[in-house]
């Protein structure tokens, strides 16, 4: 897992049999695997942070600021009432 995708080309990793794969990208497919079990962890997080205490939202914001904009904006779809 990388930010740095464009340093890991898929032929120079593919003798290894492992790809390069953006944070986004894997909580995003973790999402789709268990969308319940995501959002409970993002709770505990909420939860758990003290000095700030941070919502549910500024979570979800901090992640997104650190690069998970898809991740979060499915979080955000599927936390939405109806």
């Amino acid at each position: 897992m990388t930010t740095n995708i464009k340093d890991f080309p898929a032929e120079s990793l593919a003798p290894f049999r492992v790809k390069a794969e953006h944070p986004d990208e894997f909580v995003l497919n973790l999402v789709d695997l268990d969308p319940a079990t995501v959002l409970r962890v993002i709770d505990e997080q909420s939860r758990a942070t003290r000095q700030p205490p941070l919502s549910i939202d500024e979570v979800l914001s901090a992640l997104e600021r650190v690069g998970l904009v898809q991740s979060v904006a499915r979080l955000r779809e599927l936390r939405a009432p109806g």
